[in-house]
């Protein structure tokens, strides 16, 4: 380009900004009345500003009490919508089209942490000047004012701003993760957060109030604010929106196709599906495996993977030490083909009175060696490697497991696998030894504390490490899957990564 190009270029972006500028002085000297435009309903608005948005006509419940908001009524208003379903971009939508209409609003808009929220309340700034709408002189990460009087702030559910009042607060988002609505003390921040700080950001005039979420336990943001009772005289009005409704149909059929939806739930288990796609938090203690489904015989050809559940000492006794193998066919039904179940110490010892005592280590050691040095997964608290070496280190029965430290629960561990079992893809051997008390165990199993789960725990973890093994399978990287390897391949491998696991 050439150089008086690039001036003439130059020139027109100063005229278009200056423009731009003598535009927004002319309307902070006018009034609010002024400045404000009638517009289209919303979701027809919502179409017509981004090109290529579909309409999002499975949130026309959610749509039609914001759209109250415009005529200036007050909403206290709760919505658990499932992920993906265009929840925050409606809402973002929504910001840009009232303060197209009433220019002199004051928005909150809060998330889980101040760095998404400022994300959101930077695309409603570029949405707004993409609208024409006048700016105030105010325009930092965190707010953005209107020449009309508003302002847009951002922050997160535990930083709200002091001393600011607020025609509209949106909560989007308050929990992280499912590791934070899970933890009691994270929970009560962020409901405490709620309502002690940001909920008291009123006006005299009253303040709209709009939390919007998938939901994640029963007391959740959302299931705190709808409940009545003692401290919630006046809960929120409640919007649900289930990713599948009673009658079998998808709320966005045109984003989530039933199929699609229905494979997730199988991915997913029922705990984790009823809460984030159907709005409808279970509480943990209740049962989670439903009847066994039996076999005579294992497939013929399968790939292998195994778990464990280790007692965290080596010196004594104490729970059981348990260990599964499951065998995936090439249709993907899983066969329970081995069980290992016994209350003894990880590896033998002699005792003070001349007895011999056989440890856990030569049933992993037989095991592994049945089933082609099939990998197992320990799931650890962390601090267990030594027990891991010991076993790689064995110089008779030595067996090698692959750690993976514990990131969330064994109620939120299991999810996947309970979606499996329950869907029929997993079968158990009727011949097998200790069959009875995996099936008993997983009838039982309800997530809390004290319960009997060795056996869950390990074939969980089975479970966990065939979903590993068919990555590995698809990967040109790292060969054939590990569960088809010879068994003194997989011992050598081990070794010359020094550390006795697999990696």
């Amino acid at each position: 380009m050439s150089l008086s190009t690039l001036r003439r270029v130059s020139r027109l972006r100063r005229l278009v900004e200056g423009a731009r500028q003598a535009r927004e002085r002319a309307a902070r000297r006018a009034d609010a009345s002024l400045l404000a435009r009638e517009a289209p309903p919303l979701r027809e608005w919502m179409v017509r500003t981004t090109p290529g948005l579909k309409d999002p006509v499975h949130l026309a419940p959610l749509i039609e009490q914001l759209e109250r908001v415009a005529k200036g009524e007050t909403i206290e208003l709760c919505v658990s919508v499932p992920p993906r379903h265009g929840k925050t971009t409606t809402i973002v939508h929504w910001i840009v089209w009232l303060l197209e209409q009433r220019p002199d609003m004051r928005v909150l808009y809060c998330s889980f942490g101040a760095r998404m929220a400022v994300k959101q309340t930077r695309a409603m700034r570029t949405m707004a000047r993409k609208r024409l709408i006048p700016l105030g002189e105010v325009q930092t990460a965190s707010e953005w004012t209107t020449a009309g009087g508003g302002a847009v702030k951002a922050c997160g559910i535990t930083g709200p701003p002091t001393g600011d009042g607020f025609d509209l607060i949106i909560v989007d988002d308050p929990h992280r993760s499912r590791k934070s609505a899970e933890s009691p003390l994270e929970r009560d921040t962020v409901n405490t957060g709620y309502r002690d700080d940001i909920y008291t950001r009123q006006l005299p005039r009253g303040t709209s109030h709009v939390i919007v979420h998938t939901r994640w336990h029963e007391d959740d943001l959302i299931g705190v604010m709808t409940r009545q009772g003692e401290d919630n005289p006046r809960p929120f009005k409640l919007i649900n929106l289930p990713a599948i409704s009673e009658s079998g149909e998808a709320l966005a059929p045109a984003l989530w196709p039933i199929e699609r939806l229905r494979s997730i739930e199988d991915r997913l288990g029922p705990y984790a599906w009823a809460s984030l796609y159907q709005g409808s938090p279970r509480p943990k203690g209740g049962a989670l495996f439903g009847p066994a489904m039996w076999a005579s015989d294992a497939p013929t050809e399968a790939t292998y993977s195994g778990g464990v559940d280790l007692a965290r000492t080596a010196k004594s006794r104490s729970d059981h030490q348990a260990a599964v193998m499951l065998a995936k066919d090439p249709l993907g039904v899983y066969y329970v083909v081995d069980i290992e179940w016994a209350r003894e110490l990880i590896t033998d010892r002699r005792t003070d009175y001349g007895d011999h005592e056989l440890g856990f280590a030569r049933r992993l050691h037989s095991m592994q060696r049945r089933w082609h040095g099939a990998p197992f997964r320990w799931y650890t608290g962390g601090g267990e490697s030594s027990i891991a070496d010991l076993l790689a280190s064995h110089g008779t029965f030595p067996a090698y497991l692959r750690q993976v430290k514990a990131t969330e629960d064994k109620w939120g561990r299991a999810q996947p696998f309970a979606a499996a079992w329950n869907s029929g893809k997993v079968r158990v051997l009727r011949s097998l030894r200790h069959a009875e008390e995996l099936v008993n165990q997983l009838s039982r199993f309800t997530g809390l504390d004290g319960d009997s789960d060795d056996l869950v725990d390990a074939i969980v973890a089975a479970f966990d490490e065939a979903a590993r093994s068919t990555v590995l399978e698809h990967s040109t990287e790292h060969g054939p899957p590990t569960g088809l390897k010879p068994a003194a391949d997989a011992r050598a491998r081990a070794r010359g990564r020094g550390t006795g696991m697999y990696t």
